[in-house]
């Protein structure tokens, strides 16, 4: 049963080491990359720039990896001690807990079908339809 609590305090942050304002600051600097580079990939795929299906895919790739990147930063599942998480910008746990929006259903699909499609070979990629890829 301690085992149970143990585990759910590094699913939600408690717990976590404190990190230092320089720590936090170069994370900050990864993590303002990431929205970058998600932002950059949603305009290049909008804007239909890449007319070969290749180059297409792999701006969707690279948006998908940023979205799993910003997820699991906002909605850690498993966070491992040197993952950089939303929780480590709050002096206490439960700040960030009860300020955090709840996960939408959107954003669980994009969690999910991140992992299933684009960063894991599985055979649930098998059953999404060319509509459901678009």
């Amino acid at each position: 049963m301690v085992k149970n609590k143990v585990k759910k305090k590094a699913k939600n942050g408690a717990g976590r080491k404190k990190r230092s304002p320089e720590e936090l600051r170069k994370a900050s600097n990864h993590l303002k990359y990431e929205v970058w580079m998600l932002q950059c990939m949603a305009i290049n795929i909008h804007s239909g720039l890449a007319g070969n299906r290749a180059i297409n895919n792999a701006f969707i790739e690279s948006f998908v990896i940023h979205a799993r990147v910003l997820l699991d930063f906002f909605y850690p599942l498993k966070p491992r001690l040197d993952d950089v998480i939303a929780v480590d910008f709050f002096d206490r746990a439960k700040t960030w807990e009860e300020a955090r929006p709840e996960k939408t259903d959107i954003l669980k699909t994009i969690h999910k079908r991140v992992g299933k499609e684009a960063a894991h070979l599985t055979y649930s990629r098998q059953k999404v339809s060319e509509e459901q890829k678009a």
